[in-house]
């Protein structure tokens, strides 16, 4: 099967760059906005998941780390009796006010007193041990790097927490939380700078380590139901890091203006993918409904717009998914809190390539039928009372007026008549593509009314060929690929349908110029690989319409010898609709028509003979 979906992206790629760079731009901004969310709100949960413990014990109905409230130091006993837990630690929470050193504004602070020894757990994935170590100094704090700035300090330099001085004795990277600065200290420093006498015998948390990790939810059920030391809860840091993460995402009004301006960059990213990729597509469908009359039914053509905008998705995110690396590296290095795992990342590149494909699927309909198989028969086109009436506003016009005409094997039959006649919607019902408001079109025996449209269009397929005024060449392919590509529809092999295709070309004399694309060749060439197209399929019945309106005499007559070359040598039932004069001389028949009815039906008294499929174009 000819690759028209690859092949027109490749050859039209500057059509399809808006939307690839749309799709990219989406994806980007999903990416981005993800990282964003994620790393926003993952920093409330940085106290967690910056440490190595498995347990977290604390005040009942704690939500997020930064709304603890003291617990009995009774309680680091409890956990010590479980034979489960190794290791027991407190971690000391204190809100604090902050004083630079010219002692200007005070900044909000959260002190988190931990262990400082090495083997320490709080914050143990972000501090390095030398710099842990120097938190024994007495009234030393560490603050992150990015935070220097708004506490007005540099390494080496004092401040006052609730009066206190301390000295900021190193920085590190890790250590940035949501709702607030952080600075960390040893638990000794900690409960010095705790002024509420009432937590003097009290601990905010206790963090603990388990023998068995694997085990830890049933660790934390059997340790939650004993209270004999003081009303705590516990929590696995899994589900404590949650907890603080959903907090914020949605019982703050923080969370929920993030969450909300997340939807607005989905929905402009969407709104753009969306009309730029269907740009991109209704670019196309001139040719894609030249392959519906030839009979390809809406439902493959579906498939080829679907694997277009597969390629174009998939280009866009590769482009996304690059540049929204390298922003979030550039990010990192400057202390933005972005963090995107990869589950989210697929989840984002996802919603963009499903949004890319139904873009694509949006340009068309269709509605899937089963088939019913045409019948034999002695005459081969009918139309019977045929009407057919066109409403604009409150207006209705009658373009067809109670038609009945039959049409025979191996007979080219014109039907002429001045523009707004009728005639192309007559060809249009005859040939299945419009329905009748009245009547019916008898084609190879089959009432055409009877049929669905998926019917139809198997019927055409088989049965029909349809030449167009305008070519509707597909520019990214050659002539021997414009004509193979409906015969891939009807189930012939690569090879049955090279053959063939090649025959059509050499018998309406392309087969020197059957490599050239749309673009290298002249009109009556262009018009010639859309007969052979046509031809190709072996069809019964071949509709064209004004085929010769737009060549100039020469070509015009080659487009009129090939036509009824086919009528006499094919048996085909050749119907041409044209108001051109010269056709009127070489048809079998000819049909008058003027305000929707046929004025005249005669056959001219003689035909002039055909030049014959070799006919070569004239040199220009």
């Amino acid at each position: 099967m000819v690759a028209l979906a690859r092949k027109t992206l490749v050859y039209e790629w500057r059509r399809f760059l808006p939307a690839v760079l749309a799709v990219g731009f989406a994806g980007l901004l999903q990416l981005l906005q993800a990282a964003l969310v994620l790393g926003i709100f993952g920093s409330a949960s940085v106290y967690i998941t910056g440490s190595s413990a498995d347990l977290w014990t604390g005040y009942p109905g704690t939500q997020s780390v930064n709304l603890g409230r003291p617990i009995s130091s009774g309680v680091e006993m409890r956990l010590l009796m479980d034979p489960e837990v190794t290791r027991v630690e407190p971690f000391q929470w204190v809100d604090a006010d902050w004083r630079g050193p010219s002692d200007t504004g005070g900044v909000s602070v959260f002190v988190s007193g931990i262990d400082p020894r090495p083997d320490g757990m709080m914050f143990s994935l972000a501090l390095p041990a030398a710099l842990r170590a120097r938190l024994s100094e007495p009234d030393a704090v560490i603050v992150d790097l990015a935070d220097l700035d708004s506490l007005g300090v540099e390494v080496g330099d004092t401040a006052a927490i609730n009066g206190h001085r301390v000295r900021v004795v190193g920085v590190s990277r890790g250590l940035r939380a949501l709702g607030g600065v952080n600075v960390v200290a040893s638990l000794a420093t900690a409960r010095q700078l705790d002024t509420d006498p009432a937590n003097a015998d009290r601990t905010t948390y206790f963090v603990a380590k388990v023998r068995h990790p694997d085990q830890v939810d049933e660790i934390a059920a059997r340790l939650r139901g004993a209270n004999d030391f003081d009303r705590y809860d516990v929590w696995t840091a899994r589900d404590f890091a949650r907890r603080s993460k959903l907090y914020w995402m949605f019982d703050t009004g923080a969370g929920a203006g993030v969450l909300f301006l997340a939807g607005i960059v989905f929905l402009v990213g969407a709104v753009i993918t969306s009309q730029t990729l269907i740009a991109a597509v209704i670019g196309s469908i001139r040719e894609y409904a030249t392959l519906n009359a030839l009979g390809v039914g809406v439902s493959a053509l579906r498939k080829v717009v679907m694997e277009q905008a597969f390629w174009v998705g998939a280009l866009g995110l590769v482009c996304s998914a690059v540049i929204g690396g390298l922003l979030m590296l550039l990010g990192r290095a400057y202390s933005v809190p972005v963090a995107l795992s990869p589950a989210a990342t697929i989840v984002c590149l996802s919603l963009v390539m499903a949004l890319a494909v139904v873009s694509g699927l949006a340009a068309m309909s269709s509605q899937p039928l089963p088939m019913t198989p045409p019948s034999a028969t002695s005459v081969s086109l009918q139309a019977k009372g045929v009407s057919k009436s066109f409403v604009s506003g409150r207006v209705q016009s009658t373009v067809l007026h109670d038609l009945t005409l039959d049409m025979s094997a191996s007979e080219l039959t014109l039907i002429s008549g001045p523009s707004g006649c009728g005639k192309s919607t007559l060809l249009a019902i005859l040939s299945g593509l419009q329905g009748a408001d009245q009547g019916h079109v008898i084609a190879l025996g089959q009432d055409l009314s009877l049929l669905n449209i998926r019917a139809l269009e198997r019927f055409r397929l088989l049965h029909t060929g349809f030449v167009f005024q305008g070519f509707n060449l597909f520019p990214a392919l050659n002539a021997l690929e414009q004509v193979e590509l409906p015969l891939s529809y009807l189930g012939l092999s690569k090879t049955d349908a090279r053959r063939r295709a090649t025959e059509s070309l050499e018998e309406v004399g392309l087969g020197p110029r059957m490599r050239l694309r749309p673009s290298e060749l002249s009109g009556g060439e262009k018009q010639r690989v859309a007969i052979a197209r046509a031809l190709a399929k072996r069809p019964e019945l071949l509709f064209a319409d004004e085929p010769t309106s737009a060549l100039d005499a020469a070509n015009g007559q080659i487009i009129i010898d090939i036509l009824h070359h086919i009528a006499r040598n094919h048996g085909t039932t050749v119907l041409c609709v044209s108001h051109d004069p010269r056709l009127v001389g070489h048809a079998d028949r000819v049909l008058s028509m003027e305000d929707g009815r046929i004025l005249s039906d005669h056959r001219p008294t003689s035909v002039p003979t055909v030049a014959g499929p070799g006919t070569q174009e004239p040199s220009t």
